[in-house]
């Protein structure tokens, strides 16, 4: 509300049993006052003009509003809290909201971006939808009828327009302010829901651009672009554009209703909603409302307006995104993973998980991610059931940034992939953080990048990744094999202890492997699916999988088929060992607050809000030095930087969003770090029929890209053209092995030549429905259309949709595709993308594993059953190259660019921060300078 005015000689001190305080403005309808209720309380009071007290009808009318405003549900509303129709004064009185208007705010701070224009969008969507279900139309939804309060947007006077008209014969051109008006008001028709979902759209084009869409001067020129002119969007971006575009239509019956808008702003956040299912029109239920509310109330800081920079136009081209972490990494960003297939990620936040993933997100989680990532979506992955978010981990398909395997500093740096050293600096004192929130903490449900760092600071397993992607013995003293790598066997280092005291022996590692593979809604399980008795535990007719044997402090393993890298794989976070009080994977107890053994235990943690750990002191190697870690989770990473530059934190996730702002104002301060992270970004083409059938058709595409330009327009430059299939971040990709990854225009015109594809040629590009997936579609679409003369029809999905059209019976063409290993490995990055076992056809004729290009090579199955078998490390490294060489010839996924991560970190206050194999800091080397 504006700032409140003494009152004047004239104004009432007291209507019924509300005392008036002061002014706070006035306007058409009558003067608004502050006011106290009997307990004191502060309320807002609306003294209606004189005109309406005279007019019986406008007294019944207005009543009968009145009553069906008290009856709008609670959510992002200034509620009606009383009214009086029958006195000489007629007021009414409402919540007091404390807070300026979005109109206020606007021209003084400017218009509002990122996350902060997400939220107001879905909170004043959230109050119309419960606006029109009490069966109220606003008929003035306006800016400066928003109020941005502590706790998300307002909005007010609704339902008061009607009831204030004195004539009774309201249908709309005489309410309304011009610029928020409707064509069919304008024209004299009923302004119903669809009018107030125009001016909807209209405002949040105000507050994205500071002007709205159809301009505010003169009202018969204003009035005429309603009519009859498209709307200026100006750089109002990414899927809230496309929802406003159809807001605008001009004939309502063509616009979304509130509560369509609602649910699809709600899908694109990655808010799961109980009995909504894609594609459904349920009525909202007060829980998509409750949804809507929080989802505009998870603000972390102040809205700052930072004027968008790149190569944009007039058009649609999008700034870059935000993604997750996962195998799937997306374009630059969104957080955190998809639930791709294992090595896929999903979208969301900044870290996907392990996986695969669309771009979209900045951050996926090892092998599949989902939104934890800045920068995008994520998808599934095998393992996970459909439905089951995932939010950054294991090996995921990856959107776009991602944690990194190595760390460099930007200025003054010298840290490329650097090996953890015993602590060095002060012991003691707090490491603040900001990050995007895990999905679980608890093992055997972790998924997520995020769950990733999580698990393993609060947990040690038989070996560990290091920084540089390799991989170090942990508590195994000795990891030996047969000469077949079926049969392991581990010796575990005796006399360590959970932190409750528990002994951590081989029985603890059989318990939480079983424990895992039991775990039927999330985990990477699917990771040990070559261990004897696997499947078995899956079905259920076995409570434990025959192939793990424990005996005091041997664990043996049989698997059902060669791995001779097995010793690096039991380094994921899945294979960790838990106590006998974890109980099953559906302890929400154990989820809360789990026991481990690693450098760290959990002092306090709020799912979704913050997390506190604290060293632990019985772990088994040198400790921490650092006393405790308190993890801030946040939703809106670009305040991530804000609290960072603020002081609020000593170290915070990037979006791809903030990226640009965090080079500018720290690359010459030492405070920015950047690195590699498991990820690739490819076009994936459907290899088994369609345009995309012969490698010459794949061989050609890849020929006619120009990736530098790619990232240049798509995401501002921050990420690397790929040479290679495997992310060069993981040790032994083979960097610089793809010749088709540099654009050549003859060799892409004759390929499409001898693949029957001339000039003409009509080829798909379905894209999931997000900013990250249209910024890489659009400059893909214009360089196929420009060497090759293809016509390249783009086809926009809702993500889910997208996700399951990918993998469904009837996909063709080229898909965005992004992908990250559960753990650093060429193998385990390459045999759920690529390998025929992974194809895993349903009787539907869609795909059930991860392998979507439904590419089947002999070949590459050789190669990469031959690797498996090798027991010369060197030796598998080079059968490996070769296996990647035969796709790379196939052009089995056609190579876009490798993922780099970026983060801020207070380097003049700590020392040993460096970067994880994930992209978060090396907490056990992490102290005080």
């Amino acid at each position: 509300m504006p700032e409140t005015t003494p009152l004047r000689a004239n104004d009432p001190e007291r209507l019924g049993s509300y005392r008036l305080t002061g002014r706070l403005g006035e306007g058409g309808q009558g003067v608004v006052y502050l006011g106290e209720d009997p307990d004191g309380e502060p309320v807002a009071v609306k003294l209606l003009h004189a005109q309406f007290s005279g007019d019986t009808k406008a007294r019944a009318r207005f009543a009968g509003e009145l009553a069906s405003a008290k009856r709008v549900a609670p959510f992002c509303t200034a509620r009606i809290l009383d009214a009086d129709v029958e006195g000489d004064t007629p007021y009414l009185v409402s919540e007091y909201i404390e807070g300026p208007s979005l109109r206020e705010v606007v021209d003084t701070q400017g218009p509002r971006t990122g996350g902060v224009l997400q939220r107001l969008a879905i909170g004043t969507v959230t109050a119309l939808t419960a606006i029109h279900e009490a069966g109220i139309v606003h008929r003035d939804f306006k800016p400066t009828n928003v109020l941005l309060a502590a706790d998300g947007p307002r909005v007010i006077d609704f339902g008061i327009a009607r009831a204030l008209d004195t004539s009774g014969t309201i249908t709309s051109t005489t309410v309304g302010t011009p610029s928020y008006m409707s064509p069919e008001q304008i024209s004299g028709q009923v302004a119903g829901p669809p009018a107030d979902v125009f001016a909807w759209a209209c405002t949040i084009v105000y507050a994205a651009t500071a002007s709205p869409p159809f301009g505010q001067d003169s009202i018969p020129a204003v009035m005429n672009r309603i009519v009859n002119h498209q709307p200026s969007l100006g750089m109002l971006m990414g899927p809230l554009r496309e929802i406003v575009l159809a807001c605008l239509a001009k004939d309502p019956r063509q616009r979304p209703t509130a509560q369509q808008v609602l649910l699809r702003l709600l899908t694109n956040e990655g808010v799961a909603l109980p009995g909504v299912r894609p594609g459904a029109r349920p009525a909202p239920s007060t829980e998509v409302l409750n949804q809507g509310a929080q989802a505009a109330g998870q603000d972390t800081g102040p809205p700052v307006w930072t004027p968008p920079s790149g190569p944009w136009g007039s058009g649609d081209p999008y700034p870059q995104g935000a993604y997750p972490t996962g195998h799937d990494t997306p374009p630059p960003y969104q957080s955190g993973h998809d639930t791709p297939p294992p090595g896929s990620y999903r979208q969301g936040a900044d870290t996907p998980a392990p996986g695969h993933h669309p771009p979209g997100s900045d951050t996926p989680p090892p092998g599949l991610m989902t939104k934890n990532y800045t920068a995008g979506p994520y998808r599934p992955r095998r393992g996970v059931r459909p439905g089951v978010l995932i939010t950054t981990t294991a090996a995921m398909v990856l959107l776009i940034a991602a944690g990194a395997v190595a760390a460099v500093k930007l200025a003054g740096g010298h840290t490329d992939k650097p090996t953890p050293k015993p602590p060095v600096g002060v012991a003691g004192g707090t490491f603040r953080m900001a990050m995007t929130a895990p999905e679980s903490i608890d093992p055997s449900n972790a998924l997520t990048v995020a769950d990733f760092f999580v698990v393993e600071n609060l947990f040690t397993g038989l070996s560990q990744v290091k920084p540089d992607g390799s991989v170090t013995p942990a508590l195994a003293t000795q990891a030996t094999s047969d000469p077949a790598c079926t049969q392991w066997r581990f010796t575990i280092r005796a006399g360590t202890k959970f932190s409750n005291g528990e002994p951590v022996d081989a029985a603890a590692f059989a318990r939480s492997w079983n424990r895992t593979v039991k775990n039927k809604t999330g985990g990477e399980g699917y990771l040990m699916n070559d261990i004897k008795g696997y499947g078995d535990v899956v079905s259920g007719s076995a409570q434990t999988m025959s192939g793990v044997t424990a005996n005091g402090d041997v664990l043996q393993v049989t698997l059902t088929r060669p791995d001779c890298d097995f010793r690096n794989r039991v380094g994921a976070p899945v294979f960790v060992p838990m106590p006998t009080t974890a109980g099953d994977a559906s302890n929400a107890s154990y989820d809360k607050l789990p026991i481990g053994n690693g450098p760290f235990k959990v002092s306090g943690y709020s799912k979704g809000t913050h997390l506190t750990l604290v060293r632990n002191d019985s772990y088994a190697f040198a400790k921490p030095k650092l006393d405790t870690v308190e993890a801030s989770f946040v939703t809106d990473l670009s305040s991530a930087l804000s609290g960072f530059d603020a002081g609020q934190y000593d170290w915070a996730e990037l979006q791809s969003g903030s990226i640009p702002a965090a080079l500018a104002q720290h690359s010459g301060d030492g405070d920015l770090i950047k690195g590699p992270i498991g990820g690739m970004t490819f076009l994936l083409p459907i290899d088994d029929k369609g345009v995309m059938k012969t490698k010459e058709a794949r061989l050609a595409v890849s020929y006619a890209l120009d990736r530098k330009a790619i990232i240049t327009s798509a995401y501002q430059g921050v990420y690397s053209p790929a040479s290679s299939l495997v992310p060069p971040a993981i040790p032994g990709a083979l960097v610089g092995g793809c010749a088709a990854c540099t654009q050549d225009v003859a060799k892409a015109k004759s390929m499409a030549q001898q693949a029957g594809l001339g000039p003409g040629s009509k080829v798909t590009l379905s894209l999931g429905d997000s900013s990250s997936y249209t910024q890489l579609a659009n400059v893909v679409q214009q360089q196929l259309q420009s060497v090759l003369g293809w016509s390249v029809e783009l086809r926009k999905l809702p993500l889910d949709k997208f996700y399951q059209d990918e993998a469904g019976a009837k996909a063709e063409g080229l898909y965005p595709f992004s992908w990250i290993a559960d753990y650093p490995s060429p193998e385990n990055f390459m045999d759920s993308l690529l390998s025929s076992d992974s194809i895993q056809r349903q009787n539907d004729g869609s795909v059930g594993g991860s392998n979507y290009a439904r590419y089947s090579s002999p070949a590459f199955d050789n190669a990469l059953k031959a690797a498996r078998s090798t027991t010369d490390p060197a030796q598998r490294t080079k059968q490996l190259q070769g296996a990647e060489k035969i796709a790379l010839d196939d052009m089995a996924l056609i190579p876009l660019y490798s993922h780099t991560q970026y983060r801020v970190a207070d380097l003049k206050k700590f020392v040993g921060v460096g970067m994880d194999y994930i992209g978060y800091p090396v907490l056990t080397t992490t102290a005080r300078k």
